[in-house]
């Protein structure tokens, strides 16, 4: 049972329940365990400190617990739903009744640092950027998994402006307004934020009184496309995205458009495991996400949640890509 706040979520049996004010109720009624399970499993029951609960058999739980942020932290029962597919799909594949997998759902980045914090969650699937930010204040994150999203396995954040703009380059947005998504977003706000500030520019909310006159003041649009309209009707004089982002802004829209500057690419998300985790347990979750495309009710699973394409490990090339935004986290790690 995990703590959300003043809402705790948590699987008991086949069911997943909300506990809201001391009071559980139930929201999904489809966990199932079924088929083979593999054999690495039997050697970890006693891996995990603090995660083994006595069944009413007697016999010892591993509870797994998957970290995931809202999309909408006001919404976090959604997110519970919309990962409840690739749950089932998990437990089906395990396949033992001492084996419970749990989704804790955090609201923020700081709530999913203080689930770290307190050894309540083992691992984490989100973009990089946020990723790393739990790692830099847990330091006990490994990446170990790479999640293709929207058929992309890697992207890179593009600039763009009106076509009539007299902005042409990074450095001419000093003193303009920049439209990102969300404050959780690696492509459209804490990755083009750490390129402005590597290159020294100071970028601030609009709201922010004391900003100098140089600043780049952003805005939260919260969606992409909500940015590409701001900035063909002038709203804001920017924006910052993925690339496939970009293309699938309506030409009607697109035509307006110009892209000034792209960033270095990165991997699409992460799976990171806590770095004190069992290596045998990584290795039997990751074989089971590693599958989970090949079949079909393996890739709805995937695609309910979040529209993931496929796992797969990292490499080498993708690992240099993380180190390289690892080092760039400093100028996004305290935003304003």
């Amino acid at each position: 049972m995990q703590s959300i706040g003043k809402e705790t979520f948590c699987i008991l049996g086949r069911r997943a329940v909300v506990r809201l004010g001391g009071r559980v109720r139930p929201i999904i009624m489809q966990m199932r365990w079924r088929g083979s399970f593999s054999f690495f499993f039997g050697l970890f029951f006693c891996a995990l400190a603090g995660s083994a609960e006595a069944s009413p058999a007697g016999q010892p739980t591993f509870a797994f617990r998957l970290g995931v942020i809202a999309e909408k932290a006001d919404r976090p029962a959604e997110t519970l739903r919309q990962y409840s597919a690739l749950q089932a799909y998990f437990n089906a594949q395990s396949g033992r009744r001492d084996l419970r997998i749990e989704l804790v759902v955090a609201r923020d980045i700081p709530e999913m640092i203080s689930q770290f914090a307190q050894a309540t969650v083992d691992a984490v699937l989100e973009s990089v950027m946020p990723v790393l930010i739990i790692e830099r204040h847990s330091s006990a994150l490994e990446p170990v998994l790479l999640a293709w999203r929207d058929g992309l396995r890697q992207y890179q954040s593009l600039f763009f402006v009106r076509q009539d703009s007299s902005i042409n380059a990074l450095n001419d947005l000093q003193g303009h307004t920049l439209a990102f998504a969300s404050d959780r977003s690696s492509a459209a706000f804490l990755v083009p934020l750490a390129v402005l500030r590597e290159a020294g520019m100071s970028v601030r909310p609009t709201a922010d009184t004391l900003a100098s006159a140089s600043a780049v003041r952003y805005v939260f649009a919260g969606r992409e496309l909500n940015q590409a309209y701001w900035v063909q009707r002038g709203r804001v004089d920017a924006g910052a995205f993925k690339d496939s982002d970009w293309e699938q802004v309506p030409w009607v829209v697109r035509k307006d458009l110009r892209v000034i500057a792209q960033t270095p690419a990165l991997p699409n998300w992460l799976l990171a495991f806590r770095s004190d985790l069992d290596p045998r347990i990584v290795q039997a979750i990751g074989r089971i996400l590693l599958d989970m495309h090949k079949d079909t009710t393996g890739q709805d699973a995937l695609r309910a949640a979040g529209h993931i394409t496929k796992f797969e490990l990292l490499q080498d090339t993708d690992l240099a890509a993380v180190d390289y935004w690892r080092q760039r986290l400093k100028y996004v790690d305290s935003v304003p």
